[in-house]
């Protein structure tokens, strides 16, 4: 093996670039791993820590850029270095957009400019976005590392200038019909939501759009925006303009459970408001949401379901699920088979199903809010476990697993390995900002995981959810055919791929 580490200087690239980099430089021939990142401290003790040298790394400035390379041997060198360096000229020939040097600059040559998005380190971020929300330019932050001090005094100004400040580690949003970062293409239609969760967002606008209803906003507020601290202070903002929006007749808040106070606030809003919301506080109390006039949602899908019902003003059932294809599922599991493994790309679908499992299995998860419940060791399961796969402690220094699904190709054959594994949960994100075929990329890693376990005489029950419309800039017809030819049961929701594992494990424990 070669190593070879190098800095530009004075040299940026925003870190959703740098990921997407990355998983193309990890594609080219004789490379092992790669590392492109700005040389932010958390980003130089990821190089160090899988085998650079510490002097040549400390040499790098925070506005320099490092390229960390692991080849099968040097003859690669030259030939991935020029790769890299038509792909930093390929990406600013295609950006048909104009480059600034600064913030100020922008603003002062687009007075027309109502909405910013901002992915720099977040130790950065606070002086960017103070100066677009004093301009009266909305912001979504996809940088996190961001103080919980800051982010409180960025969202009382947004707050006091009737703007929004989406974020910090904010994954997802819809406005005007517009997907920034993590999002997919949506029907119009009058349901607007707020939610402090990305793929959250996105599992409920692409059932709203199966459905046939349709969307006017879907406003992120960041993950933290429902805590004590912050006092939810982006989704009231949130709900505010839904309100004043004439096109918005019904309005979704998706989260996990708010702080007590917080839940309070949003819930004597509700009580104000004269239009219809519909609450999915996964793991929330059901009886504080009906109280303030809201319907309560248990589930992503039940959210969906229950807003579409309200926006098309019909009824909408779904099929419930086939109980004896789950039994003959099930019958194919031998006797030291009886646990499941759900190894999610997305956090808030994995804290979903963990709620829905944990009804009736003990589950692990590194998603888990209870202390009883957290996984010792993210990166080794124990009995049911049910793994973020996305969490920052998997994907520092690597690209998120809806850009390069490598991180869960490794776990998935690691599991396959485990004799009493039953049931592999498998999500697939598609849309914008997501990998471009990630079920093709994943395939010949399920091929492999099923011949390990055949080899022993067991069969793992894979489930896939493929997250989309039907309209994605992916092929969603050969994402789900490719699946199919692996036969492995496709869901339709997530709430319905947790629900079969589910009856599977009631089948065989």
């Amino acid at each position: 093996m070669f190593k070879k580490f190098i800095i530009k200087s004075n040299y940026y690239k925003d870190s959703i670039t740098l990921m997407s980099l990355t998983n193309k430089v990890n594609t080219l021939e004789g490379v092992i791993d790669s590392t492109l990142g700005m040389a932010t401290d958390m980003n130089k003790e990821i190089v160090k820590s899988i085998g650079f040298d510490e002097s040549e790394i400390n040499k790098a400035k925070s506005t320099d850029m490092m390229i960390a390379l692991k080849l099968e041997d040097e003859s690669y060198l030259d030939k991935v270095l020029s790769e890299i360096e038509n792909m930093f000229i390929v990406k600013e020939e295609d950006n048909t957009s104009k480059t600034y040097t600064n913030t100020k600059q922008a603003i002062n040559e687009n007075k027309d400019i109502n909405m910013a998005v901002i992915s720099i380190p977040g130790n950065h971020a606070y002086l960017e976005v103070k100066k677009c929300l004093e301009n009266n330019i909305n912001v979504m932050l996809f940088s996190d590392n961001m103080s919980i001090e800051e982010e409180k005094k960025l969202k009382e100004l947004a707050v006091s200038k009737k703007l929004l400040m989406m974020g910090p580690d904010c994954g997802t949003s819809i406005i005007n019909g517009v997907g920034l970062c993590f999002a997919n293409k949506i029907k119009k239609g009058n349901i607007g939501i707020v939610g402090a969760s990305g793929t959250g967002i996105q599992e409920a606008t692409v059932i709203i759009d199966k459905l046939g209803a349709g969307i006017t906003h879907a406003i992120g507020t960041g993950g933290r925006d429902l805590s004590e601290d912050i006092g939810g202070l982006m989704m009231l903002q949130g709900m505010e303009m839904l309100e004043d929006d004439e096109e918005t007749k019904i309005i979704l808040l998706i989260s996990k459970p708010p702080a007590e106070s917080v839940t309070k606030k949003i819930l004597e809003k509700i009580k104000q408001s004269k239009k219809r919301y519909v609450v999915c506080f996964i793991n929330g109390k059901k009886e504080m949401v009906e109280e303030s006039g809201a319907l309560f949602a248990s589930t992503l899908q039940d959210g969906a379901i229950i807003s579409s019902s309200l926006s098309l003003n019909k009824e909408i059932n779904i099929e419930n699920i086939n109980i004896e294809k789950i039994k003959k599922l099930s019958s194919k599991i031998n006797k030291e088979q009886k646990y499941l493994r759900a190894l999610y790309c997305g956090g808030t679908l994995a804290a979903e199903t963990e709620m829905i499992i944990s009804q009736n299995h003990k589950v692990y998860s590194n998603v888990s809010k209870k202390k009883e419940n957290k996984l010792e060791n993210p990166f080794k399961s124990y009995q049911n476990t049910i793994i973020d796969l996305g969490d920052d402690v998997f994907t520092q220094g690597k690209p998120h697993p809806m850009i390069d699904p490598s991180i869960r190709n490794s776990r998935i054959l690691e599991e396959a390995k485990d004799k009493e594994v039953a049931v592999i949960i498998l999500d697939f994100e598609l849309g914008y900002g997501s990998n471009n075929d990630p079920v093709g990329l994943s395939i010949e890693t399920i091929k492999k995981a099923k011949e390990i376990a055949n080899s022993e005489g067991r069969e793992i029950i894979f489930i896939g959810y493929i997250l989309s419309t039907e309209t994605e800039k992916q092929d969603v017809a050969r994402q789900k055919s490719l699946l199919q030819s692996m036969d492995i049961m496709i869901a339709n929701s997530n709430t319905e791929a947790a629900k079969i594992a589910d009856s599977i494990l009631k089948e065989i424990q």
